[in-house]
C-alpha cells in the first residue's frame, strides 16, 4: 500500500494518492442500472464510488476501493477524467503495468452494459462490458 505521502487527496498526478493494483475485479452485474455519471469529463470517482458501492453486492470494483482500509483518507474508484489524468502524469510513469484498468465512469452510449476502462496498451479508454474482469488502482 502507498505510504501516507498524499499531498491533496484525489489528485491523481501524485503518485501517493494511489493504491496497489488489485486483479480480477468486476465493474459490476450486466446489464445494471445504477445511476452513476456518464460524464467523463468530472472528477467524480467519490461520488460514483458511493453511488456503487451502495447497490447492496455485485460492483466489486468499487466495493474493493470503498472497503480499503483508509488510513484517514476515503479510497474510491478514479473517474474516467482521473483515471486518465493519473495514467497520464509523469509521476505514474509505470503504474500501470497491466493491459486494463477500471474507471467509475459508465458509458455515455450503453450506460446499461457498458462502463470506461483504461487500455494501456492502445494508451486510450474504452467502453466495455460490466461484467468483464479487469484491473483496480484506486484513489483517494
Amino acid at each position: 500500500m502507498v505510504a501516507d505521502a498524499c499531498g491533496t487527496p484525489g489528485d491523481a498526478t501524485d503518485a501517493d494518492c494511489w493504491s496497489d493494483e488489485a486483479s480480477n475485479k468486476a465493474y459490476g452485474p450486466y446489464p445494471s442500472t445504477t445511476g452513476v455519471s456518464t460524464d467523463i469529463t468530472l472528477s467524480n470517482g467519490k461520488d460514483n464510488t458511493a453511488i456503487l458501492a451502495g447497490l447492496g453486492g455485485g460492483y466489486d470494483a468499487a466495493e474493493y476501493c470503498a472497503n480499503l482500509p483508509d488510513g484517514g483518507y476515503d479510497w474510491y474508484l478514479p473517474s474516467y477524467a482521473e483515471l486518465w489524468d493519473g495514467y497520464n502524469a509523469p509521476a505514474m510513469s509505470g503504474g500501470f503495468p497491466s493491459a486494463y484498468y477500471w474507471s467509475s465512469t459508465e458509458s455515455s452510449a450503453s450506460p446499461g452494459s457498458d462502463a470506461w476502462l483504461l487500455r494501456t496498451f492502445n494508451n486510450d479508454m474504452y467502453s466495455y462490458g460490466k461484467n468483464t474482469n479487469c484491473d483496480v488502482r484506486c484513489l483517494r
